[in-house]
């Protein structure tokens, strides 16, 4: 075994045994949430030696024809622009969608449902630009960025556009119900976001993003008035927020 898979083995190793103390640790309160986060930065880390390493990995298992082509094919310029444009696209939707997938209930479960996807798709993308293009993968920096701009551009893109699909193409009619407050709390830029953390159920909670003049009228422990309406994708999102007021 090679220097280079030995060290990401290694690294990996690390980072799998730190995800599972921060599952047993991470909702403790008092000192030990600092051992958590000691324990966050080194998770992190190592994934960031990871990713800076990916590329000397790949070329370790797959190693490549050149290492710098003097010349390149129109072909492969025009699926390499393609894949950047890719990459740019999916965060950029993202960021648009961000505040709508957070207003979805379950909505983790719906960006993680197509964000496999989106590495699905990114895959068998892959695949059909080699046969469009036999060489495109033959240089290691631009097989690099390729693989890496459509593996990052359809984890974004897929759950962004799932969520416009999601909202645009809604069912009629809105469903309201009365929910606890558990928990208030500000973040995001210059603590500019409103934040809600309502009790759905028995054992789960979700959180909502809101604006400010909702933010300030509710309280923690009160009770909140949400309206929703079932998407396309049959993924309940929030069209509006009624404080209740005693």
């Amino acid at each position: 075994m090679t220097p280079i898979k030995k060290d990401a083995l290694k690294r990996l190793f690390y980072v799998g045994v730190s995800a599972c103390l921060i599952a047993l640790i991470g909702d403790e309160k008092g000192n030990v949430r600092f051992v958590g986060w000691a324990i966050f930065l080194f998770l992190l880390y190592h994934l960031m030696a990871l990713l800076l390493s990916s590329q000397s990995l790949l070329d370790d298992f797959f190693p490549p024809k050149v290492y710098y082509e003097k010349k390149t094919s129109k072909a492969n310029k025009i699926i390499y622009y393609a894949a950047m444009t890719a990459f740019w696209s999916g965060p950029l939707l993202y960021l648009f969608q961000g505040i709508q997938i957070e207003n979805t209930f379950n909505e983790l479960r719906l960006f993680w449902q197509f964000a496999t996807w989106g590495v699905v798709i990114a895959l068998i993308t892959a695949m059909i630009l080699k046969k469009i293009s036999p060489t495109v993968y033959n240089e290691s920096d631009r097989r690099y960025s390729i693989l890496f701009a459509l593996l990052i551009g359809f984890f974004f893109m897929i759950p962004s556009l799932a969520s416009l699909i999601n909202h645009k193409f809604s069912r009629q009619g809105t469903t309201c119900e009365i929910y606890k407050i558990k928990e208030k709390g500000t973040g995001g830029r210059s603590n500019g976001s409103c934040w809600l953390f309502i009790k759905t159920s028995e054992n789960y909670e979700e959180r909502f993003q809101v604006a400010k003049k909702i933010y300030d009228k509710v309280e923690e422990g009160s009770d909140i008035e949400i309206c929703t309406k079932k998407g396309k994708l049959n993924y309940e999102f929030v069209v509006e927020f009624k404080p209740i007021e005693h």
